[in-house]
């Protein structure tokens, strides 16, 4: 039974889930992550001697305070938070302050409950050119502080006179054949561990438009890297600033934003965008620090980031739990293999298994491991039992991280008045049929085959 279940999961294993799977999730109940992400993208203005500041931001509705009302006799759900910014200069003095009050209105109650769903928006600032340290914080509808956060330093650095450029902004492609359209990471500075490239994207002002800029990306985390990922540990190149783009940021409040590039004449602008390409295969989660000079310059601009793997599964994170719940697709050999050795040699076997795996080879994260180890979260939270702690090692959740979220269940009760459930999986051909023995537990009564 083990290995026919084997077969149809290897083709059907990095297939995401459908809608159906957020319905029924119960781990969306958890409160995992922080409560508000933030990116900033800042431009200098010449002409008045100042910075713009776009502080783009997403706040998960399950940390917000929703009140239930009626709406056209509609069971309605309201939240009203706030979010206020400052600047700070250098000795702690507040510069400016900008606040904007927000409505989030749903009829979907699993929504304001879920941490996957996020409201986005932007403020919009324009501060006196200086260093600032940017505070800011969010407030439920009662005016309770429910987050405090420091964001990224906002520094005018001149390499040399005539020269300023502000803080990256870390970017994806909405797709490859489309460059006019990127996508900023909303991750309080920093990027997400994925298999997409990552672009660094510093905006200029620059008088005499230089013809080269040299860059260097090193890796500073080599001692808590995850065992078996071999990060570069220096990438080196060349970029040239672009004088002939103009963007715009495109928001949604459902949706998350997206910056669109229009183009202009020649060199007709003093604004620059200089892009620096970090490839898919050098990047793995880490500490990092982007260096960035002028040819045939020692003057540095040096800027600290990370790579965060936002949404790695729970159950990675302990190597000896993760080899357990791998049993349902190893051999005997392969399972007593892995799991010995300590916790680092474990977590490298385990990369190593799943390395053959990977559809994106020439990549270092790999989506067919991380959908298996999300259904394992989602599996034991899901199907949990009083006599069964962990759902992942219930037969409901070993059928669900081998196939996935099910076509249709039937759910009803048996003569002795137990539930029972039917799982279909229309693509495998099959139905699972549950039933649930005296003391609580189901169990695969029987497999049937869905006939045509």
């Amino acid at each position: 039974m083990k290995y026919l279940i084997l077969s149809f999961y290897l083709l059907l294993l990095i297939t995401f889930e459908s809608s159906a799977l957020n319905q029924m999730d119960k781990s969306a109940y958890y409160k995992f992550g922080k409560k508000l992400y933030f990116t900033l993208i800042c431009k200098y203005d010449s002409q008045t001697d100042s910075i713009e500041v776009k502080t783009v931001f997403k706040i998960p509705y399950n940390f917000l305070r929703f009140e239930k009302h009626k709406s056209s006799g509609l069971d309605m759900f309201t939240a009203k938070p706030r979010l206020e910014l400052e600047f700070s200069d250098g000795d702690g003095i507040i510069r400016k302050r900008e606040s904007v009050e927000i409505v989030i209105n749903t009829d979907n109650f699993s929504e304001i409950t879920n941490r996957d769903k996020f409201y986005y928006g932007e403020l919009n600032s324009k501060i006196p050119s200086n260093n600032y340290i940017p505070t800011i914080r969010l407030f439920d509808n009662e005016k309770i502080k429910l987050s405090e956060q420091k964001l990224t330093e906002i520094k005018l650095t001149g390499l040399k006179s005539g020269k300023n450029i502000l803080p990256p902004v870390f970017t994806h492609k909405l797709n490859n054949s489309d460059t006019s359209t990127i996508i900023p990471y909303i991750m309080d500075g920093n990027a997400n561990f994925s298999s997409e490239d990552i672009d660094l994207m510093f905006f200029t002002y620059d008088k005499s438009k230089p013809v080269k800029y040299n860059y260097s990306i090193e890796y500073l985390d080599s001692r808590n890297a995850f065992p078996g990922w071999e990060a570069n540990a220096k990438l080196n190149g060349t970029t040239y600033p672009s004088f002939d783009k103009s963007f715009n940021i495109i928001t949604g409040n459902d949706k998350p934003p997206f910056i669109k590039f229009d183009k202009l004449s020649k060199d007709s602008s003093n604004y620059g965008i200089l892009d620096i390409n970090f490839s898919a295969d050098k990047i793995v989660p880490g500490k990092y620090v982007v260096r960035l000079w002028l040819d045939k310059s020692k003057d540095t601009l040096i800027h600290s980031f990370a790579i965060e793997w936002e949404n790695m599964p729970l159950s990675l994170k302990n190597p000896d739990y993760a080899v357990e719940v791998m049993y349902y697709i190893l051999t005997d050999e392969e399972y007593n293999r892995i799991r010995s050795g300590s916790s680092n040699e474990i977590l490298k076997k385990i990369f190593e298994y799943w390395k053959s795996k990977d559809p994106t080879k020439f990549t270092v994260y790999n989506e067919t491991m991380f959908e298996y180890f999300r259904r394992v979260d989602v599996a034991f939270f899901n199907y949990q039992t009083f006599n069964e702690k962990d759902g992942a090692k219930t037969e409901r959740g070993k059928i669900y991280i081998l196939n996935g979220t099910p076509d249709k269940i039937d759910r009803d009760m048996n003569l002795d008045g137990r539930p029972i459930e039917k799982w279909y999986y229309n693509k495998l051909k099959k139905v699972f049929l549950f039933d649930t023995d005296s003391n609580g537990i189901m169990f695969v009564k029987e497999l049937v085959d869905i006939k045509k």
